[in-house]
């Protein structure tokens, strides 16, 4: 989920106002950063499960990008798993067996979108916590990214925005770890891809999404990463953030 940019402290018209994060430019590892609001200050178990969130999704991105690039050479002939996590979440055309080299026009452009994803959280990242009720709107907001001043949407500028955040409280438990990845590469395609929100997975609407609206839909991306991850189509992750109100 992205929002407009604004100062901490200051009004948004899509917002209401953010408590200040007090705590800024924690160095947690040689790639991450964190920041935190001075009320809610992440115990050790937690800046330990974060840098474990953050490479496992590094890691899992890679895992989807090797997958992907294999599917779309000769012979294209990719697992039926992974058939159906592409005609699921991109909405291909079911090929349930023999050649799918027709995908290859939607599928080059959907791999050079993971990369720059993927390339985008290799890199050194900051990210920031965010409360996980958020009560502007009635949304429940555990992950978002806000957009500065002259951004562009569709326009891949990872420096029109600001830094990832996540619901830390989340860092908690440790069974929320998959919910957490699935929520940081959501973030990424915002961040370092540009996407916006067309559909969440667990919204009405998104196994009816056209095909070409998922190419720039973040959850698409997420949901496909964590399904070649664990093998299996996954459409659902108890927990996953709702843009509807709850």
């Amino acid at each position: 989920m992205f929002f407009r940019w604004f100062d901490d402290g200051e009004k948004s018209s899509q917002t209401s106002p953010m408590p200040t994060l007090g705590v800024r430019g924690i160095v947690v590892n040689s790639q991450l950063t964190i920041n935190y609001h001075s009320s809610r200050v992440p115990n050790d178990v937690q800046i330990r499960r974060l840098a474990e969130v953050v490479a496992l999704a590094r890691a899992c991105l890679e895992l989807a990008l090797r997958t992907l690039r294999r599917a779309n050479t000769p012979p294209y002939d990719p697992e039926p798993i992974i058939r159906r996590i592409l005609e699921s979440h991109f909405r291909f055309s079911p090929i349930t067996r023999g050649s799918t080299k027709d995908w290859s026009g939607d599928l080059g452009p959907i791999i050079s979108n993971f990369e720059s994803i993927w390339t985008g959280l290799r890199a050194r990242i900051t990210i920031s916590d965010a409360y996980s009720v958020y009560l502007s709107r009635g949304l429940r907001l555990r992950g978002y990214t806000m957009t500065k001043p002259n951004h562009l949407t569709g326009v891949a500028r990872p420096e029109s925005y600001g830094s990832i955040h996540l619901d830390f409280d989340l860092l908690k438990n440790e069974r929320e770890k998959l919910l957490m990845v699935a929520m940081l590469i959501h973030e990424a395609a915002h961040k370092f891809r540009s996407m916006w929100d067309t559909r969440y997975r667990n919204e009405p609407g998104y196994s009816t999404l056209h095909p070409i609206s998922t190419r720039m839909n973040p959850d698409s991306y997420a949901f496909t990463v964590i399904s070649i991850y664990k093998r299996q189509c996954i459409t659902q992750l108890w927990g996953y953030p709702s843009a509807r109100k709850i």
